[in-house]
């Protein structure tokens, strides 16, 4: 594998990480940051509770469905590698209008893989 592959491949591993829950729970102790997984948004609210930040406000609306927390989506990095080609050659004029039904397809695709 050259290096650019294998760095690839670590960086891949690193971002899939990073959207695990795993991850956002680990990070939430520091309460540095809102997580975009439920199980770890309850430990940031309680790490920062800890400090004397009540988000509570915040965490109770979306508990009670008054705000909708952002959908959570796999395959952020494959995503990202299939689009943005598609929007380079747009944008430089080498594909029309006919590339966004492309990326629909691609994306598509990609989001309904587990």
């Amino acid at each position: 594998m050259s290096q650019a592959s294998e760095r690839c491949h670590r960086n891949h591993h690193w971002v899939s990480y990073m959207g695990s829950e795993a991850c956002q729970s680990k990070a939430s102790l520091t309460g540095t940051f809102f997580p975009s997984i439920p199980a770890a948004m309850d430990a940031s609210a309680k790490a920062l509770a800890r400090t004397g930040v009540d988000l509570s406000v915040f965490t109770d609306m979306i508990k009670d469905k008054v705000l909708c927390p952002s959908p959570v989506y796999g395959n952020g990095a494959a995503l990202q590698d299939a689009l943005q080609p598609l929007f380079q050659a747009y944008f430089a004029g080498q594909k029309n209008d006919s590339v966004f039904t492309e990326m629909q397809n691609q994306s598509k695709q990609l989001l309904a893989k587990k």
